[in-house]
């Protein structure tokens, strides 16, 4: 068995060791085709829904202009594939919008997502 097999395999058994901290979540991807500068306005060629289990690591609230709820999430990059400025992910409720992509080594994804208050 290869290590990335093994990995993988028990990235799959930790998550569900996680039972209800590994929550459910379907992530948008979204495939940008062209932009408009004049107008700022983009048009996307594809968007696929992607149905997994994400983990909420971290949570802050920030109050500058407005509310802001940033949550730092965590995934499994083999099912989310290429992730983007344009990709949102709704869980709890929400539609949240992916801000940064802290870290992705191959296993897990790990990035910050907003949504205002």
């Amino acid at each position: 068995m290869s290590y990335k097999k093994l990995i993988d395999t028990s990235l799959n058994r930790a998550y569900n060791n996680l039972r209800d901290l590994a929550i459910d979540a379907v992530l948008t991807l979204k495939e940008p085709s062209t932009f408009d500068f004049n107008n700022s306005d983009v048009k996307f060629s594809k968007s696929t829904t992607v149905k997994t289990k994400i983990v909420v690591v971290n949570t802050k609230t920030i109050n500058k202009d407005r509310k802001v709820i940033v949550k730092e999430l965590m995934l499994k990059s083999k099912e989310v594939g290429d992730l983007n400025a344009y990709s949102n992910i709704k869980f709890e409720s929400k539609t949240w919008n992916i801000n940064s992509i802290l870290k992705n080594d191959g296993f897990i994804v790990m990035l910050e997502a907003y949504s205002e208050a």
